[in-house]
């Protein structure tokens, strides 16, 4: 999955650059399912995920119950996402 979205980023103009610099395109995995891994390269979930509220935020209106993203939103955020 990792060399899909590498795939990815370069087909839609990603080119290399400083560290934290702009970029056209950033896929990151994020979290997947229960999934705890730590290898060269990927770590899973993110290990800057809690500290993000640019990726929690939409990452609770796709899956409010996912507990760290909850836990980053304001209550009126989670209002907002939670299922009626």
């Amino acid at each position: 999955m990792l060399a899909a979205l590498k795939r990815l980023e370069r087909d839609l103009g990603r080119t290399e650059g400083p560290r934290w610099g702009p970029r056209v395109i950033d896929l990151d995995i994020l979290t997947y399912g229960d999934v705890a891994l730590d290898e060269p390269g990927l770590v899973i979930p993110h290990p800057l995920l809690s500290e993000r509220a640019f990726a929690l935020i939409p990452l609770a209106e796709v899956d409010p119950s996912y507990a760290p993203a909850a836990a980053a939103l304001t209550p009126q955020e989670r209002a907002a996402v939670e299922p009626l």
